[in-house]
């Protein structure tokens, strides 16, 4: 068996050819919102008035880039999109 898969429904998530299993809800809702938040953008630009609520959720990670150009960022995207 390729994959291993043993039950149904098995969803598998594949970036750059690797997978990934999905384990959150059963739900038509929360599959759908997963996969919303998985296939979006690795990151997004916040306003200023909304970082402070989003640094007091524990599930937000921050990097700060003052410029959305460059090496350094260019490579933020890529290791995050992974």
């Amino acid at each position: 068996m390729r994959f291993a898969i043993q039950s149904y429904p098995t969803l598998l998530w594949f970036v750059n050819g690797k997978h990934s299993k999905y384990t959150g809800s059963r739900k038509s809702a929360g599959i759908v919102s997963w996969v919303t938040k998985a296939s979006g953008p690795p990151s997004a630009e916040l306003p200023c008035d909304e970082i402070m609520g989003k640094m007091q959720d524990a599930k937000m990670n921050l990097v700060f880039f003052g410029d959305f150009s460059g090496a350094l960022f260019k490579t933020f995207q890529t290791i995050a999109s992974e």
